[in-house]
């Protein structure tokens, strides 16, 4: 995946999910963009500035960089590195505008005007004005052959996914973050580091200082505590603890430095040089080896249901999986639309999609991982025919035609269950992939409940932003807990016989009925004993609640 695939996520989102105007009596002319927004075409020639009344300027911007006002710093960015420029109300805040910078290479940055009018001279007239930034819906600027001349192709940068969306390129001044962990304060170097996630706290911080934040000194920089971090290496160790460097200055691409970055506006890290796979969508993928293993629980094992039976799997192609569940902004920027119940009983609105999707059914899955694929250039992963009100789905290769070979398939899809297993334990035979019991503070699951032995914990009542617990060994999230997530296969049941690749049961095959799907890993309203490894659930495949999710995969090319 070449770096270009993640910075065109940030050109597909049209509107800022957090300055949609939502007002019903607002005025069709004050309204957010229309999908052009990021996707107007650029001119040879000149510039286009698109105003919200809905005529079109075209000339040249002669302003000699743009400003904005981000949560991790001032910014001027060189006019002549900017290729589109988007404005927005905040809703929040009313008069105060808010402007989205694409620059040449791909970066967001989002902030606040600090300057009200920009400065354009017209191509017909050549008179020179100066438009109120107000009155602006977009802005595309003139292509030029030769515009990406400041990028090192040779070097690729790293990315720095910022907390509020932003993508930005460059490098880091530091040489190395400093973790603290268990066994001591540990120093990894960047050129070490495949990525790094820094999660939101799980609970979100209950406002706990709220009585004292108005008699801060609003001029007072304050650095968050505590703050956690998996870093996966390019040997593919992951190292959690704390984050101890408190702040990173950035030198971007753009030629603009930012210094003293605190920790708490970064997102996700991934380098240059580092084995991470992000997707058109900023989705991080993990590569999972081909290999053989054990399929199921022993009959020791306990709480074991009777469709646990044990079996040898041995999968032939290795895969990517996403790192993390499908979050909501994934799913809005192939979907357009949220339909997740949490945003508004857990974040209090849509602002940036950290939480997973959920409230989705099978069916929607495999929706979303035809449109990924379609958005990305790639054949799509299923054939999905609808006869008699039944809907039917089959396997495409890289040709279009259909087959019941899973490595075969190139585009995006679900994991099979036998995929799921085989990733969600990494090597290990326990009953959870942390061992023979867990806890609530490895996993998000009703802590209420206990299993073999292990302590009570804390019962959430909802989703967490993924990515807040540690990773199992291969790097992945979640795979315990959160929401329970969808696979492609029939439920059914197995025999104990080997098998090589296997996608499903035959239908028919059980009790349940013949249409349902397999869920895996247990949720946020469940106990722990289903979140075991082994633990198998069905559901229909029309159906979705707010405790089902999915995480997709895609084989090697």
């Amino acid at each position: 995946m070449t770096r270009s695939a993640i910075l065109a996520c940030f050109l597909t989102i049209a509107i800022l999910p957090g300055c949609r105007k939502t007002d019903a009596d607002a005025e069709p002319e004050e309204e957010s963009p229309p999908e052009i927004a990021f996707t107007q075409e650029r001119l040879a020639s000149e510039d286009v500035i698109y105003l919200r009344n809905k005529e079109e300027l075209r000339g040249r911007v002669i302003e000699s960089s743009l400003s904005v006002s981000t949560p991790y710093g001032e910014l001027s960015i060189a006019a002549d590195r900017c290729a589109r420029v988007a404005f927005f109300e905040d809703e929040k805040n009313k008069n105060t505008w808010i402007e989205v910078i694409i620059t040449l290479n791909g970066n967001r940055i989002t902030g606040t005007n600090t300057e009200p009018t920009i400065r354009f001279r017209d191509s017909s007239s050549g008179e020179e004005t100066e438009v109120q930034k107000e009155g602006i819906w977009f802005i595309a600027f003139r292509e030029d052959s030769d515009e990406l001349s400041f990028i090192d192709v040779e070097t690729p940068a790293d990315q720095f996914i910022m907390a509020n969306g932003d993508l930005l390129t460059g490098r880091a001044a530091e040489a190395e973050l400093l973790i603290q962990t268990d066994s001591g304060e540990v120093p990894i170097t960047f050129v070490e580091i495949a990525s790094i996630r820094l999660p939101r706290e799980p609970e979100g911080k209950a406002d706990e200082d709220e009585e004292t934040e108005s008699d801060t000194d609003e001029s007072t920089e304050t650095v968050p505590e505590n703050m956690t971090a998996f870093v996966r290496k390019r040997n593919k160790d992951v190292v959690s603890g704390t984050l101890v460097t408190e702040k990173l200055t950035l030198n971007l691409d753009v030629g603009v430095t930012i210094e003293g970055i605190a920790r708490d506006q970064f997102a996700r890290i991934y380098t240059g040089v580092g084995e991470a796979v992000t997707n058109s969508i900023g989705m991080e993928l993990v590569p999972i080896p081909a290999g053989e293993f054990t399929m199921g629980s022993p009959a020791d094992e306990e709480r074991r249901d009777d469709d646990e039976t044990q079996r040898r799997v041995s999968l032939t192609s290795a895969f990517h999986m996403s790192a993390t569940e499908v979050t909501q902004g994934e799913w809005f920027s192939v979907m357009g639309e949220v339909p997740s119940e949490f945003p508004e009983e857990f974040t209090g609105e849509f602002t940036g999609g950290l939480l997973p999707v959920e409230n989705v059914s099978w069916e929607e899955a495999i929706a979303f991982c035809n449109g990924l694929s379609t958005a990305e250039g790639l054949p799509v992963a299923y054939e999905v025919k609808e006869v008699d009100d039944v809907i039917t789905v089959s396997f495409l290769d890289a040709q279009g035609q259909t087959t019941t070979d899973i490595t075969q398939v190139r585009g995006y899809r679900l994991p099979t269950e036998a995929e799921w297993e085989y990733a969600c334990r990494a090597g290990t035979t326990t009953v959870f992939n942390t061992g023979d019991t867990i806890s609530t503070d490895q996993a998000n699951y009703d802590g209420e409940e206990t299993y073999g032995g292990g302590p009570r914990g804390l019962k959430l009542k909802q989703t967490v932003p993924v990515g807040c617990y540690q990773p199992n060994g291969w790097g992945l999230y979640d795979m315990h807990g959160n929401v329970w997530e969808l696979c492609f296969d029939l439920y059914g049941d197995y025999s104990a016989e080997a098998v090589t690749d296997p996608t499903g049961a035959t239908p028919g095959a059980s009790r349940i009925p013949r249409s349902a799907r397999v869920l895996r890993g247990g949720g946020w309203s469940g106990g722990p004993e289903f979140c075991r490894s082994a633990y198998r659930a069905w559901i229909s495949p029309t159906s979705g609640d707010r405790y089902l999710g999915f995480r997709v995969v895609r084989n090697e090319d």
